[in-house]
């Protein structure tokens, strides 16, 4: 066979190629767009659990009563006081925890996308630097927060079941009390909220809807007003600062001292009898505290690069050329 043949036996083999041998074409393909509708549905899925489980527990210790010898015009007034109490209280908030935990995990497992990527669980430069910093800067939207109750109060009473159930503290349920409602809703609501929820919105809307449409989904899972008031500058804050860092490590320990926080220092009050002034001079100095560390944590949020999804920057690039 002459030269010329050759050649031309392989020119019609190249193009013969199937084009999955071409990775720049493959390359300039756009990525799949993630679809919105799992965003709603996770959270929503992860609320009907908690209550189930809830439910469940709850059905199962008035059945156990009702065994006990406990008569049914007295069931409602004993079941309502096994929830204020300690084992009661860190019972369902176990189960409201793992409620939102189920659906989140398994959304993450059936994303393509790698698991720890797709809830934010990716590491970051200096993390004990950024998360202190973020969660002292808590302290000013945390401040905010007991501001709006203290607004929502003057509307609607506050309910006195949370003052009974500390009464009934000991310190030794105390600081499981506060080890709990710290850790398992600092992990377990980032990684639903600001991890799978945010995160995928921010693949398709602007940082100000996605982070405003999680921070709504997160403070309407705290269902009363009250709780609602208190949810809501802080799911702003740890939306930003889970968006600006691109990850919610940082988030999860601004829940957890927030939460494990507010909670040690009620207990400091019961059981160390502070007077009104000391508490009032401590809940400034907590609030100036606070302010500095906010505007330092702005500022080292400011030196992050602006963070552009995968997808907004094939867009981008689309439309440069």
């Amino acid at each position: 066979m002459c030269n010329d043949e050759v050649d031309a036996a392989q020119s019609l083999a190249d193009e013969s190629e199937p084009p999955d041998q071409f990775p720049e074409a493959v390359a300039a393909q756009p990525k799949q767009r993630p679809r919105i509708w799992p965003t709603f549905v996770v959270p929503m899925l992860g609320v009907l659990f908690a209550i189930l489980l809830q439910g469940i527990v709850a059905g199962a210790v008035a059945a156990m009563m009702l065994a006990s010898g406990v008569s049914k015009a007295e069931l409602e007034s004993q079941i309502m006081e096994w929830l204020a109490s300690p084992s009661g209280f860190l019972t369902l908030l176990a189960c409201g925890q793992i409620g939102f935990a189920v659906p989140t995990i398994l959304a993450a497992l059936l994303s393509p996308e790698p698991f720890r990527q797709r809830l934010g669980l990716v590491p970051l430069r200096n993390p004990v630097r950024v998360s202190a910093m973020m969660a002292l800067g808590s302290l000013l939207p945390l401040a905010i927060a007991f501001g709006l109750v203290y607004l929502v109060v003057q509307f609607i009473p506050a309910d006195d079941s949370l003052e009974k159930f500390f009464e009934k503290l000991t310190p030794a349920w105390g600081v499981l009390f506060v080890v709990s409602i710290a850790l398992a809703p600092g992990f377990f609501e980032e990684m639903l909220y600001r991890g799978y929820v945010q995160r995928r919105l921010l693949e398709r809307w602007r940082p100000a809807w996605a982070i405003g449409v999680s921070s709504l989904l997160f403070t309407l899972a705290h269902v009363t007003p009250h709780a609602m008031a208190v949810a809501l500058p802080l799911g702003v804050w740890f939306g930003i600062v889970a968006w600006r860092v691109g990850s919610i490590l940082p988030t999860i320990v601004c829940h957890a001292f927030v939460n494990g926080g507010v909670n040690a220092w009620r207990l400091v009050v019961k059981f160390g009898e502070l007077s009104e002034t000391v508490q009032i001079v401590s809940n400034v100095l907590f609030v100036g505290v606070g302010a500095i560390c906010f505007v330092l944590s702005c500022r080292m949020l400011a030196e992050y690069p602006t963070p552009v999804p995968s997808q907004a920057a094939d867009q981008i690039s689309g439309l440069s050329h």
